[in-house]
């Protein structure tokens, strides 16, 4: 099944279940809140059902909304649903023209509004209190009161109709209507949200009561119909839409300059044609073909998709034409498939005359709800040109995915939407041309289009932004159907540039990084139940669409990965040839991400922050409601399963009583859940720090997060008894740092501040779920397994703990720790259910209000008892500084010594070998015994940079690249090594430079006299003398001596 059917051919049945499409009883017999929280869902897809005009909008019927009010409090009114199914309601009233009913054009039950009318003539309808019209609500908080004014113009003529919203006699807003459209148009108008109605007087607003409409400039006489008004409605901020002001045609495109397409050309585009659409099943008998058109038949029948009945539910009907467009495709029966084709023609005249059209009422419909009817009319191309509805179809279809923009314009933008909903849309859209030259030029503009688009919407490191940060629900999404549809055209001989696959796979191989069986958790966004898988699928389709590039063979480096993260295929013939790929280990940064994956053997360790251009993440009420720090300095270990670990294998279980508060490796306010639960609003936070992210060289690495959130406030705000009243708190602010050695990461901060919160400060060591297999917990040597009771423990002293999965903590006396062991509840990840689950969990405590607190921390990895004996017997690093200057540390296994520079005027230890900075950075200098291998860079990610800045730093000792490629410059003087390189986007550069060979002793000597001529020269105190080639060596020089002389006189001593 290709990745197009499996995601987009789906059932109604399937659209409602996951995609929020839901259909409506046929008729609304009670109130209807005009503020009312049953607002459209998360696409806000205007209402299925659109309910007869809202009349009588007494104060008396009102209902609060659960939304959250911007400006007043006041409810939102409620209405009785008023139908002209027997005439013209009272409370409209004619000033001019007349005023009937008619079921000539509706949108729902038999009977819409009719006004014939002329210049000057005019009707009110008196709606009584229109209540709030400044409500927020729905999905998201996406959905503010709008007024929805569907209308229906006879003929196209000079003039205009004026709407008038008003208080009593006074005008408080309007819009015009011109009359250029034939057909049904649908003006959507936001009352307070951006609002485009002309306000006359907003001081109105609260005292709206009526509606006048009139004709001005209009010649001869006319006709309008109006249906399914809703005079104060949330609406999706996204659906605002004023009256058509002119006609729309595509744009036509003159091919004929181009070079002519060849016969292969041509049978390229009918391939992919195939691919989208199958060829008919001839073993399918004509019985099963007769029952299926009857079946059809009754159907439409039943549920009135035909002339003279209201659309209640388009994105219903696009599943209904679809599925009649599939069994066109499957039937080889001619005159089954011309039985068929009257059932979907049927269907769709109708929907094209209720105002699926261009600039009709039923408005564009593209993203999610428009792939059906994309598909539908993609299949039924043959038929539709048959049937002369071909043109009409595809104008649509173009100004519903503004295809010319997309196709033969440069605003390429960057969208994951675009790839997981449009792009394969896109290229049906170009296959419906019915001329196959025409088509063939069309596929081709779409290919070069699609090519630039993979370009621009991946960021160098693999970062995949939507909703404005790396996003891996979405981005996952969109790039597995963005590699499957680069599959199929490299399968037909249409492949896209190899740099354009190169964008997919600098994006593919990120996620490789940082997935086991399941991605980081804290890459989720508001998809927080940790079940989001690795991108198998992704990863075989880009491999298949290198193959014109790979001497028509997949690319083997994807297809092994693939085979490893998906084993179920390892044992597949068709995959003998291909090993399956051992797990990357290694460093590495995602500097647009603000995100750090340390791996060694199958496990993998994430560090995820957020920063001025990463969001921590996203929280809707219904979604992650309570996951405010997920991505605020977490530190995420996948650990199990041990050869593809998941989330949920390796101890965080979201929806089982996780404590939202205790993000492992996060530093956070340890309040009630309500403290940090989101509102009705979409929560994405960003801070304005740009300090944050990681270096690397290759092997090892680091990371430095500047944590600054004001989220402080929403907390006091959420617990305080009277939100108003409530104080407000200083940010909570910390310098946080990792650094990353083979399976040790030494965890530090320092500079914890925050004052006017009432809850005390933690940093999280872990938190772990407890299953028969995981249940205890060390500390010191002692096992702790949960029983009936809680164990709790406050160590003051240094401390080892071992969570259940087998990662060992430990801490200096410095740095008391606690450790809980018990049964928790929580709330799910949606909000929707007390839950509860047994855990382990590990803090250091910070207490209330903490000023310049800090702590320290190792973390082993899955260690070894010969790893953790070894640790524990010696310490293998050393923490050099960790102050609000710097954080530095020297790990003694590697010979590499790590830098966090937050101030470049930062002491740094004098017997290291890096002397000074230009500029707050982070370095890396690991020292080998020819070489140092430097890595350095600003974490600035600056993500709209178009040039990079220089880094520099200086070195004790005049060294030399030992790389003719570098990009490094490097100027000596005085025994010191100014090193600068070039950084864009925070990404790590690595540099190896060559130490300073061993003098001979007649350099030795030939030096120490120059030296000493240039002392008595020019005496100068010893902290001004620059260092010589030997300042490295005397010290060890002199120890050497001493030891020797040692040595020579005990053996003296033994002979007397």
């Amino acid at each position: 099944m290709s990745a197009t059917n499996s995601i987009c051919e789906q059932s109604p049945e399937y659209l409602a279940k996951n995609l929020g499409y839901h259909s409506f009883p046929d008729k609304f017999t009670k109130q209807r809140s005009i503020g009312c929280i049953k607002s459209p869902n998360y696409f806000n897809l205007p209402h299925p059902m659109k309910i007869k005009t809202t009349l009588a909008l007494l104060p008396a019927l009102t209902l609060i909304c659960s939304g959250v009010a911007h400006g007043d409090e006041k409810k939102g009114a409620s209405g009785i649903v008023a139908s002209f199914e027997t005439g013209v309601p009272e409370n409209f009233a004619a000033q001019g023209g007349k005023l009937s009913v008619s079921g000539d054009h509706i949108l729902d039950g038999s009977k819409a509004l009719k006004w014939d009318f002329k210049n000057g003539d005019a009707f009110t309808v008196k709606t009584g209190p229109l209540g709030n019209v400044n409500v927020w609500t729905g999905y998201g908080n996406y959905s503010r009161s709008a007024v929805i004014f569907p209308l229906y113009l006879a003929q196209k003529g000079p003039g205009h109709l004026l709407v008038e919203i008003r208080a009593g006699e006074e005008t408080a807003a309007t819009f015009e209507v011109p009359l250029v459209h034939v057909g049904w148009q649908k003006p959507v108008f936001h009352y307070s949200w951006n609002s485009k109605l002309k306000w006359v007087n907003g001081k109105l607003k609260d005292k709206l009561d009526n509606f006048r409409i009139s004709a001005h400039g209009v010649t001869g006489e006319n006709t309008a119909y109006f249906d399914a008004i809703f005079f104060n409605d949330p609406r999706d901020f996204r659906d605002a839409r004023g009256p058509i002001t002119q006609s729309w045609e595509p744009a036509v495109h003159d091919f004929s300059k181009l070079p002519a397409p060849t016969a292969e050309d041509l049978a390229k585009v009918d391939a992919i044609f195939k691919i989208f659409n199958p060829d008919p099943n001839p073993n399918i008998k004509r019985e099963h073909w007769e029952k299926r058109v009857a079946s059809l038949k009754k159907s439409i029948q039943d549920q009135g998709l035909q002339h003279g009945n209201p659309v209640k539910n388009h994105y219903k009907n696009f599943g209904f034409l679809n599925s009649i467009a599939n069994d066109w495709l499957r039937c080889a029966d001619p005159e089954m498939r011309k039985e068929l084709a009257t059932c979907f023609h049927t269907v769709n005249d109708w929907m094209q005359e209720q105002g699926l059209v261009v600039n009709g009422s039923i408005g564009k419909v593209n993203n999610y709800g428009g792939r059906l009817y994309v598909d539908a009319i993609t299949k039924m191309r043959g038929p539709l040109k048959e049937h002369g509805n071909l043109k009409t179809s595809i104008d649509y279809l173009k100004w519903s995915y503004s295809y010319d923009d997309h196709i033969f314009g440069d605003n390429h933008h960057v969208s994951m939407d675009y790839f997981h909903n449009e792009a394969a849309r896109l290229m049906r859209i170009a296959l419906t041309h019915g001329d196959p030259v025409v088509r063939w030029h069309h596929v081709n503009q779409f290919r070069d289009a699609f090519g630039k688009q993979l370009i621009v919407s991946i960021e160098p490191d693999g970062g995949i932004f939507h909703h404005g940060f790396h996003y891996y629900a979405y981005g996952s999404m969109g790039m597995n159907d963005a590699s499957w549809l680069a599959a199929v055209l490299s399968r037909c001989g249409m492949p896209v540039p190899r740099k354009s696959l190169d964008s997919i796979r600098n994006a593919v191989e990120a996620m490789i990084w940082y997935s086991g069986r399941t991605t980081l958790w804290s890459l989720n966004g508001r998809n927080a139940a940790g079940t989001q898988g690795a991108p198998t699928g992704t990863i075989k389709n880009l491999a298949e669409a290198y193959a014109p590039y790979n001497d028509g063979k997949p690319d083997p480096y994807l297809m092994s990965n693939f085979l490893r993260l998906a084993g179920n295929h390892a044992k597949n013939p068709a995959y003998a040839d291909i090993t399956p790929a051992a797990s990357p280990n290694g460093n590495f940064t995602m500097p647009s991400a603000a995100l750090a994956v340390h791996r060694r053997d199958d496990w993998l360790a994430g560090i995820k922050a957020y920063s001025k251009y990463a969001g921590s993440g996203e929280s809707y009420a219904n979604a992650n409601r309570h996951g405010l720090y997920m991505s605020m300095g977490q530190l995420e270990l996948l650990t199990h399963p041990k050869e593809l670990p998941t989330v949920l294998g390796s101890g965080t279980r979201p929806d089982e009583g996780y404590d939202w508060t205790a993000i492992e490796g996060a530093t956070t306010i340890h309040c009630p859940i309500k403290g940090i639960a989101n509102g009705n609003g979409s929560r994405n936070p960003k801070s304005g720090e740009i300090f944050v992210g990681g270096l690397t060289n290759g092997h090892n690495g680091l990371f430095a997060f500047t944590f600054n959130t004001n989220f402080t406030h929403n907390i006091v705000r959420n617990l305080a008894a009277d939100p108003k009243q409530a104080p407000k708190p200083d940010n909570l602010t910390a310098l946080k740092t990792w650094f990353c050695f083979d399976n040790r990461i030494i965890c530090l901060g320092s500079n914890i501040s925050i004052s006017g919160v009432d809850y005390p400060v933690r940093t999280n060591l872990f938190q772990k779920f407890l299953t028969a297999e995981h249940s205890t917990t060390q500390l010191n040597g002692e096992s702790l397994t949960l029983a009936d009771q809680a164990i709790t423990r406050d160590e003051t002293q240094a401390a080892t703990l071992i969570d259940p999965y087998g990662n060992a903590y430990i801490t200096p006396a410095e740095t008391p720790v606690h450790l809980r062991i018990s049964e928790q509840k929580s709330r799910n990840n949606n909000d929707t259910k007390d839950t509860t689950g047994k855990y382990s969990t590990a803090w250091i405590e910070h207490g209330k209000n903490p000023k310049d607190a800090a702590y320290e921390y190792a973390v082993l990895v899955q260690p070894t008892d010969e790893d953790l004996k070894s640790f524990t017997a010696k310490q293998p690093y050393q923490v050099l500084k960790k102050d609000a200057t710097a954080h530095i540390v020297h790990d003694a296994p590697s010979n590499t010594t790590g830098y966090v520079i937050f101030q470049k005027e930062a002491e740094l230890p004098t017997d290291r070998t890096l002397k000074s900075v230009a500029q707050p950075c982070l370095v890396m200098i690991a020292e080998h015994a020819d070489h140092f291998t430097v890595s350095l860079t600003n974490p600035d990610a600056r993500l709209q940079a178009k040039e990079p800045q220089p880094v520099t730093i200086t070195l004790n000792g005049e060294l030399t690249s030992a790389d003719e490629s570098s990009p490094a410059t490097l100027e000596t003087k005085d025994g010191s090594t100014q090193l600068t390189v070039p950084v864009l986007h925070g990404e790590s550069v690595i540099i190896r430079l060559k130490k300073p060979k061993p003098l001979s002793n007649t350099e030795a000597e030939t030096e120490v006299k120059d030296s000493s001529a240039k002392e008595a020269a020019a005496p100068a105190k010893e902290s001004e003398r620059p260092a010589s080639p030997l300042a490295n060596y005397r010290w060890i020089i002199a120890g050497l001596l001493i030891v020797a002389i040692a040595i020579v006189a005990k053996l003296l001593g033994k002979r007397k």
